[in-house]
């Protein structure tokens, strides 16, 4: 389980191998599986942290992208999002023309 605001991520990069040895080193985040993508979970701050450090070792990141858990991907694909909720209700709001 993610606990203290940690968050599983997904990283692309131009060298997988050295991007899994430049995560391990760094603070605050743990390597979940090591490849292309990587899989890393920290805080933000941490993630943050690993991009400077891959881009400060030549390496180049493709993609930093939240991995979300199937469940937890189909609960948003059903429910939408905060953002489309509110424009649905402001759309029911606004009186024909």
């Amino acid at each position: 389980a993610v606990e203290s605001g940690d968050h599983d991520s997904r990283v692309s990069t131009s060298e997988a191998t050295r991007a899994a040895t430049v995560a391990a080193g760094t603070r605050g985040l743990r390597v979940l599986e090591v490849g292309d993508p990587l899989i890393v979970r920290g805080s933000v701050l941490a993630l943050e942290d690993l991009v400077v450090r891959l881009v400060e070792a030549g390496v180049g990141v493709r993609e930093l992208t939240p991995v979300t858990s199937p469940l937890e991907a189909a609960f948003l694909e059903l429910t939408g999002t905060e953002a489309d909720q509110q424009a649905d209700q402001q759309a029911d709001q606004e009186p024909a023309q």
